[in-house]
């Protein structure tokens, strides 16, 4: 801003040395009759100077510029405040909560994913349908369903949800709990469970 100001500042210096032309007025002009009376009056020094037209369109340009100039900063200094005023502190259990989140993690603990670390985003499918799994099974897992049990990460509770897709042979906690298909089940961090058999466990991390 200051620099567009700097730069419009010069122009009209520019535009006046330019356009400026010496005033040259007359004896005869420079007096003016007073009315009843023989004497004269010398003009004011405005007069003079607006007694050139080129000089006094030059005046004003410079005034409408200064004008302009002074609305230009004006409206900045309220857009700022209104960009201030517009955003808003972060909830403190927001804050707190973004602090200790980290990428929430499914690791394959035995099974075809041993030793796999995969990062839950959003819902994942875990099965042998490679057109509707994230997580894919080869199709000879007997044991695995097409679409087996699906993981994802709750952000407001910091805890993962398993949830069994009526597959045919069970989901099931480390301590052999089975859980009911369409019923979802809220994991801790470092919990596991497997899918048919325990060879294939897995374990959810943060």
């Amino acid at each position: 801003m200051r620099k567009k100001g700097l730069l419009m500042f010069v122009t009209v210096v520019f535009l006046i040395r330019s356009c400026w032309c010496p005033v040259t007025v007359s004896a005869e002009a420079a007096t003016i009759s007073v009315q009843g009376s023989h004497s004269t009056v010398p003009l004011s020094a405005i007069a003079k100077l607006f007694a050139n037209p080129i000089t006094t369109i030059a005046a004003v340009v410079l005034v409408i510029l200064i004008v302009l100039i002074v609305l230009i900063v004006i409206s900045s200094s309220r857009k700022k405040k209104n960009v201030l005023s517009v955003e808003s502190p972060l909830d403190p259990n927001q804050l707190s909560m973004s602090r200790n989140w980290s990428n929430p993690i499914l690791a394959g603990v035995s099974g075809h994913f041993a030793g796999n670390n995969m990062i839950i985003s959003g819902v994942m499918i875990i099965g042998r349908d490679s057109g509707q799994c994230q997580v894919v099974f080869p199709a000879s897992t007997t044991d695995i369903s097409r679409r087996h049990c699906s993981i994802s990460f709750d952000l407001a509770t910091q805890s993962f949800v398993l949830e069994d897709l009526n597959s045919s042979n069970g989901t099931y906690l480390s301590n052999g709990q089975c859980l009911i298909p369409g019923q979802p089940h809220y994991l801790k961090n470092v919990e596991r469970f497997y899918l048919g058999v325990p060879s294939n466990m897995f374990e959810v991390r943060i």
